[in-house]
Formats: C-alpha cells, structure tokens, sequence
C-alpha cells in the first residue's frame, strides 16, 4: 500500500506556461509504505475492524485488508472520513464541505479504499457477522488512477453559473485565500467569519453582472495589489477601452498628468480636474468602484479606482466636466481607445541623460538590460545618479544593483509562502541575496530613487536591492504595497483572479506588503506645478543632492 498525498508549495497558476512562475509547486508525494505477510505461527482466525466517523485509522489496517486479513466495516454518515484523511468547512444553511486531503494507490494499479461493508448503524453487529462466518470477502477497487496536477475547472462557458456553481465561485475564491494566500495576517478582518455572507451574495445574484461583481467584492477584501478580477462579463459591462489622457489624484482630486493626442485635440490640458464624466459627478463614479477593486494601501486604491472609473465601451465618446486655471470649467467631449493603452506609455526623450556634469538621471520604466553597461559608461565620472521608478521596470535592478554594492552575498529581502500537506500547513522561509558583481566596475557615487503609487511589485523589490546596495534614499511617496510573485486560479464563470504568492519582506523581517516604500524626503506634485510644467519630486531630488 502507498498512501499518497497532495502536497502545494505556494499556489501554482493552473496554466502549465505559467505553472513554475514563482517557484510554486504541487505534487502528488508518497507518504508512507506498508506492507503485510503471513506468519507460519499466527492465527488464521478472520479480524473485522468497524471505523466509525471518528476513527483515524492507521494506514497498516488497510495494508492488512489488501492482505486479506481484515475485514473492514464502515459506519455512519460520514464514514469514509474514518479512513480518508479530510478536513471540512462550515458553508451556510447546514450545509458542511467535506474535502479530501490524501489519495490511496496500489501496487497492482488500482487506486483507493473499499470496504467489505457499509452500514449506516449496528457496525459491530456486521462485524460480527463477518467474524462468525469465518470468510473476509475480497474487494475490487477501482482502477485507472493518475498522478496528474490538480486543476479547477473555469466553467468558462458559463457566463452565469447556476446556484450551486456560483456558490463554488465564493468557496473557491476563500479557500485559495485561506490556504494559500501569505499575508492572510494582513488582511484586516477575520477571513474565516467572511465566508457565510459571501455565500449567500453568490447565491442570490440574479444575472452575471451581479454574480461576478460579488466576486470582485470578496476578493477585493484581500486587501492586495496585486488581486485583479479579470471577467468578461464585467468589460463587457463597463467597457475596457481608457480616456485619451492619464489620471492622478493630486492634492485630493482627479488631475490629468498627460493629455494624448485624442485628448490634446479637444482641449484637455495637464492640470486639468475632472468634475463630471458623462453627466455624473466623477467622484460618484469612484466611489462606486472603491469596493470592487482590491488594493494594498489606500494609495493604490484610489489610484486603482480612478483608473477603472474612466473606462467604457470602444469607440464610445465621453463627455467630460474639467476645471483649469482660475477654477474656470468648460466641457469637451473626447473618444475612448483601446489603443490609448500603448500610446499614453509611450515617452519622448532619452532613457538616461546628465543632468549636469556631477548627476546622471536614468529612466527605469524604461530602460532594458542591454542598455545598464552604456548608462554607467556615462555616468561614470558622476557623483550621483537619480532612479526614476515612478512605474514599472524591466528587471534592471539586477544588474544594477550588485554595480552599486561593495560587499557580497547581500540579503536584500526575506521570502516565505505557504505550504500544505495533507491539510495542514507550514511556511517556508529563505533569503534573497544580491547577485555578484563579478568584474563589472563598481559605481561610487549617491543614489537616489523616485517614488509614487505607481511603483508596486517589481518596483518595490527593486527598492529594497538598491537600499541593501548602498543605502539608496527614496524621494517622492508611498508605493503601492504589493510585492510577491503573481499566481492566479479560476473560479466558476471563467473569472480569472490573481494575487501575490510570496510573502515578501525587508531583510530585518519588516513588512513590506500594505506598507510600501516609504520616502526618507516626502514631496508630491501640486496641481499648480502639473499646470506649469514642472517636475516637483525630480526639482526636489536634485536639491536633495546638492545639499
């Protein structure tokens, strides 16, 4: 006999291209072996054992069974839970979810437990039976069994499930948080007393509309970047295609930062502040999508929820409220655009460039790997360099920051992710080292990092290597809050959620995720200053290094 368990090191994305991301894996692990022969002196008398729901039954008794020197008799309601280790979930209206946490496989192919008896009471009176008769009859078991990862099915062809499927949708969203998610201790809220609301939620939505936004909700009570709820149902509803323009909230309000040409030509200018959007208040608009967008801090929730507030239909115009100089406002209509996406990212201007002859300024949104050795051929008679991380970058920080460091072997972040085995969990804890420099010439000079609410995940960690490297000062404020390798699963409806997988830290321990980098020189941009041109947080990390 093999008892087999299933064993998850963090949560693998179901999709085997993606499955190794992070280093999370599942398998399928041999847990023990058992094995039963006869003995010339021992007794040939037949053995009955009776496993209630309350038994833990050792995994010998079954290899003695296959023996065919026990016979095994089942009784109760649950009575397979006396020979298959599982564990169970209270749900709503008594319902209980009963869940298998180990497979059994043999050596001649077949797969699982089957009783000589199953009785629902008077156990010991079929026992008995067995026992006087003098036989243990041979069992089949079934065949076929393979050791194959697990997936959950996406129901994708199901827009709106039926009751039972949307009901799976809440369970499933909460049982990969519960078990898999490693910031559960962050979270804010008792997660095991979410679940009975978020069932009836389900339950109840009358469309997909509804089915798929009460997902959203339970999901964004994670409280992580990182969570994205990506439902067709939902663009479908909203609309995906984004406003010609890019939006911040500065000193409390909605600010254009970057008008696109779409934009430009109806007049939309920097500075601008959006008062109504298609005949309704936009800070309605907002809050309307405030609890249906998961966010670490508050930062990025804002942030998260002012971007998805101007999406709609493709092609569709929207007639927008602005508010400009002299608080005088006007109305202008301008097209949405899938194509905005591409076009508002897109920069003019060299990636990196002196700012004068003792500082460098390097674009980290960016600039590619191939381009690290020419920037510090450039900077090399600096004595100081500005990082822009005010988005996201191309796994520069890698190459940089060993360039930056005198010292080897660095931690620069502590990692943990879950572990479960057989229902119960463990965590795994290892420390991330900055890579070696190898012969790579070393830079000497300060740095200084810009940063804001776009910076999250990668930029975060890439902050946390370059702090380790040579004590780099941020500039700006707060991050997002969200670092951890992406994974992501499915649940009914074909709603695709992501979250971070890996618990990720400071190399003192200090917590990172719902926190953020934290600037050691705070300044943010003004509405005044968006108006005139001027780059606030970039004037205020050269003043920085001047003094």
């Amino acid at each position: 006999l093999v008892p087999v368990a299933r064993s998850w090191s963090g949560y693998p994305s179901p999709q085997a291209s993606e499955r190794g991301y992070g280093g999370y894996q599942h398998t399928l692990s041999s847990l023990a072996q058992a094995g039963a022969t006869g003995s010339p002196t021992g007794s040939a008398k037949p053995i009955a054992v009776v496993a209630g729901e309350r038994t833990n039954t050792p995994p010998g008794l079954i290899a003695l069974q296959i023996a065919g020197k026990v016979a095994f008799v089942l009784e109760g309601e649950h009575r397979y839970s006396a020979v298959i280790p599982q564990t169970s979930e209270p749900l709503i209206e008594g319902l209980v979810a009963v869940i298998r946490t180990s497979e059994y496989t043999h050596a001649d192919g077949s797969y699982g437990f089957v009783p000589q008896r199953e009785v629902e009471k008077d156990g010991l009176e079929a026992a008995l039976e067995i026992v006087r008769a003098g036989i243990i009859t041979p069992v089949t078991r079934p065949r076929g069994f393979q050791l194959r990862p697990f997936v959950e099915r996406a129901y994708a062809d199901q827009q709106y499930p039926n009751e039972g499927l949307r009901m799976l949708g809440a369970l499933r969203v909460w049982s990969v948080f519960e078990y898999f998610f490693p910031y559960k201790h962050l979270i804010g809220e008792d997660w095991g007393g979410v679940l009975p609301a978020a069932l009836a939620e389900a339950k109840a939505a009358k469309d997909a509309v509804s089915y798929h936004k009460a997902i959203a909700r339970l999901v964004s009570r994670i409280n992580d970047t990182h969570c994205y709820v990506g439902s067709k149902v939902l663009s479908e509803h909203w609309g995906n295609a984004p406003l010609p323009f890019l939006l911040r909230w500065v000193e409390g309000r909605p600010v254009v930062v970057k008008a696109g040409k779409d934009g430009a030509a109806a007049g939309v200018r920097s500075g601008d502040v959006v008062i109504a959007l298609d005949g309704r208040p936009f800070l309605e608009r907002i809050e309307e999508f405030k609890p249906l967008v998961a966010a670490s801090t508050p930062q990025s929730k804002i942030a998260r929820a002012l971007s998805s507030a101007t999406l709609g239909a493709e092609g569709s115009t929207a007639r927008l409220t602005l508010e400009g100089e002299g608080d005088v406002r006007r109305d202008v209509e301008v097209p949405r655009r899938m194509a905005n996406y591409q076009a508002l990212r897109e920069k003019d201007g060299p990636v990196y460039r002196k700012l004068d002859d003792q500082t460098g300024y390097v674009d980290l949104v960016r600039l590619e790997n191939a381009q690290v050795d020419a920037m510090f051929t450039e900077f090399k008679d600096t004595q100081a360099i500005v990082l822009d991380m005010r988005g996201y970058p191309r796994g520069t920080a890698w190459s940089i920051a060993p360039r930056l460091s005198t010292a080897e072997q660095l931690v620069n972040a502590q990692f943990r992710r879950n572990l479960l085995n057989r229902g119960n969990g463990e965590t795994m804890r290892f420390e991330q080292t900055l890579p070696p420099r190898g012969t790579a010439p070393m830079y000497k000079g300060r740095t200084v990092m810009l940063i804001d609410e776009r910076a999250i995940s990668q930029s975060e960690h890439s902050g946390l290597m370059y702090r380790t490297a040579n004590a780099t000062q941020f500039i700006g404020e707060p991050t997002a809050g969200a670092n951890g390798d992406v994974t992501f699963f499915f649940a009914p409806g074909g709603i695709r959620i992501s979250f971070s997988g890996h618990d990720v830290r400071w190399p003192d321990g200090r917590q990172l995720q719902r926190v953020g980098l934290l600037p050691d020189v705070p300044v943010a941009p003004t509405i005044r200053g968006i108006r005139a041109g001027r780059d606030e947080v970039l004037e205020k990390a050269i003043e920085t290094l001047k003094k």
